[in-house]
């Protein structure tokens, strides 16, 4: 993670200095300080900053118009970490504003490839067609307790350690009868 901020930095320096030396050099230094990231690797040890790396690449790659390699990059950034796809919207809109339909159509297109390739051994090991689907959707029955110190709004009330059996929106039983996801009330 350590090293995928320092080349985040590199990648916010080299994609902005065509516009400016002087914003490029104050963007990266911004990040290269900027206290939550550095906290997140450095400290919590946390592989966000691989995710912002393989990002900051793909809209580099947007920026420099090679559509291809910036959707081949968000589907790579988007298997590190899913909460990629909240920058989704913006790589939709870069083709939206194109208005290139088979780009759109070859980027979609390439995007899958990747994600076909990657999974495709341990589809293949693990005997599963539906390994990525059971990854992705499937962990809720992996975690019927909050958090510890997730440093979030539980980690406020003490609420780690709250099973899921105090649901009170949402939620489904799980093999052990415990309710899994929706909200909970706390002991």
């Amino acid at each position: 993670p350590i090293l995928c901020d320092l080349l985040t930095v590199a990648v916010l320096y080299f994609a902005c200095r065509r516009r400016s030396v002087v914003f490029g050099l104050i963007l990266a230094s911004v990040w290269a300080v900027n206290p939550a990231s550095i906290f997140n690797c450095a400290v919590w040890g946390q592989t966000d900053t691989m995710m912002i790396f393989l990002v900051a690449l793909c809209l580099w790659a947007l920026d420099e118009d090679r559509p291809i390699l910036g959707a081949v990059l968000f589907a790579v950034a988007g298997l590190t970490k899913l909460q990629c796809l909240y920058f989704g919207p913006i790589v939709l809109f870069y083709f939206l504003r194109r208005k290139d339909w088979t780009m759109l159509l070859k980027a979609v297109g390439a995007g899958l490839a990747t994600v076909a390739v990657v999974f495709a051994p341990f589809m293949i090991g693990a005997k599963s067609w539906t390994l990525i689907f059971d990854i992705y959707l499937g962990g809720y029955d992996l975690f019927p307790v909050i958090n510890l110190n997730a440093f979030n709004f539980y980690g406020l009330g003490e609420l780690n350690w709250v099973t899921d059996t105090l649901s009170i929106f949402g939620g489904s039983p799980n093999g052990s009868g415990q309710m899994v996801g929706g909200l909970i009330t706390g002991n």
